[in-house]
């Protein structure tokens, strides 16, 4: 084959790779822009892979890294082949030179002609995109898909299950990475717009079990009641909204708003007043339970365990507050629930813990390991070990970590502080509540 089919053999394989590498990027960035817009819900006016894509969004988006780092590799292979080709009897140290160089220039000219010019393009249409794409990039998700698992396994046999199944859960959408800048770097936007932003990337993270007010806290008016019982629940507790129930959480009938009793004259009747109450999975992401609410106009929900049963209540205002900060009710009771995450070491192995800390930032501080991501925060993972809503003063024990946690003071619907301490393995464990 001489120079000129060689030559033109490398510019077909080149145009080919940078336009599956077009087609991937473009795919991508509408993919995460779709998905932030949608919250990953099924859209009707998309195409059935399209779909698919959006509601295994980090899979896809793993798998979209994976082959956009391996097309890089074919293009600058490519470029470096053929600068090799006009070079006749260069020293090693030449050719290493031209192949740095070649990698370089490609990856310059990757993110101007390639990376920006596709970002454009996508965010400017994110869903003509994805009906566009999606069936092309099926096909680079098919051979890419069994590598990605393959080599997942392999990396888990080398470095341990435990810590690769956490980077495996690690999110590679783009949406992620630009608003973490926005939030970070950009001087345009108040500080508090970048808390705001940073919250919202965290509810994904944080479930309705996190923020719900527990069951044995929670008060309810009782549809077997006379008027002025509930009444006499309603003016002891302060709230403006109480779930319309019989004998139980269990058998929760709906929702009274306090408004409608006092605006229905004399001797309102509490089962005509109610209103709509709905059921939540205690797992389920606040990023879905915000639409939720906002869809079918409710302040209020109840939570549920995996057996149905209720193990608490959720209100629009608690999910608010994850996104915009503490929120107080006018005339409701002093809600106490301090907003801090902070973990300080007060010396001697021993730390003062708030319960809004996340589960994770615990264990790089303590350097321990609890083997769970079920709870997100501290408090939460000392709840669930108890399997009831803690009181002040009461003492748990992690065995396996050597922990001793003391539940310092507690609000409405969460731990506040806790103060936590490293034991000796020696040391012997009292009467306290152990966890396995």
């Amino acid at each position: 084959m001489d120079f000129a089919a060689k030559t033109a053999v490398l510019i077909l394989l080149l145009a080919f790779a940078v336009a599956v590498d077009f087609i991937c990027a473009c795919e991508g960035f509408a993919l995460s822009a779709a998905r932030f817009k949608s919250a990953g819900e099924v859209q009707p006016r998309l195409s059935r892979w399209a779909n698919y894509f959006l509601r295994n969004s980090k899979r896809a988006a793993s798998v979209n890294f994976i082959a956009r780092a391996a097309l890089f590799s074919c293009e600058a292979s490519i470029l470096c082949a053929g600068a090799f080709a006009l070079i006749d009897g260069a020293s090693w140290w030449e050719l290493a030179v031209v192949f740095a160089l070649v990698c370089a220039v490609a990856a310059a000219l990757r993110y101007a002609f390639l990376e920006l010019p596709a970002a454009s393009f996508a965010d400017s249409n994110p869903e003509g995109v994805l009906r566009a794409f999606s069936p092309f990039f099926a096909a680079v998700y098919a051979l890419v898909l069994p590598l990605k698992l393959v080599f997942g396994k392999i990396s888990a046999k080398a470095f341990g299950e435990e810590k690769i199944s956490k980077a495996l859960s690690y999110d590679f959408s783009d949406v992620d990475v630009k608003l973490r800048a926005e939030a970070n770097e950009a001087s345009a936007l108040p500080e508090y717009a970048c808390r705001i932003i940073k919250n919202a990337m965290a509810l994904p993270e944080i479930n309705a079990c996190d923020v719900m007010l527990p069951r044995s806290r929670v008060r309810f008016m009782d549809a077997d009641n006379s008027l002025e019982e509930n009444l006499l629940v309603a003016r002891q507790s302060g709230y403006a909204r109480y779930p319309l129930c019989r004998g139980s959480l269990d058998d929760c009938l709906g929702v009274v708003n306090l408004k409608d009793v006092f605006m229905a004259g004399p001797n309102p009747d509490l089962l005509k007043l109610k209103r709509e109450i709905v059921r939540l999975k205690e797992n389920e992401p606040l990023i879905k339970v915000l639409p939720k609410l906002l869809k079918y106009e409710l302040h209020m929900a109840l939570v549920e365990d995996d057996f149905g049963g209720i193990i608490g209540v959720i209100t629009l205002n608690d999910v608010l507050s994850e996104l915009v900060g503490h929120i107080s009710e006018d005339f409701g009771p002093k809600d106490d629930d301090g907003g801090s995450d902070k973990i300080v070491s007060l010396g001697g192995g021993l730390y003062k813990i708030s319960g809004l800390a996340p589960l994770h930032r615990v264990e790089d501080f303590l350097d321990v390991d609890f083997g769970t991501d079920a709870p997100s925060t501290f408090g939460g993972l000392v709840t669930m070990s108890l399997g009831r809503f803690p009181k002040e003063g009461e003492r748990i024990f992690f065995k396996e970590q050597r922990l001793r946690v003391v539940v310092d003071k507690v609000g409405r619907k969460r731990i506040i502080d806790m103060t936590a301490r490293i034991e000796d393995p020696e040391t012997k464990t009292d009467t306290e509540n152990t966890s396995q």
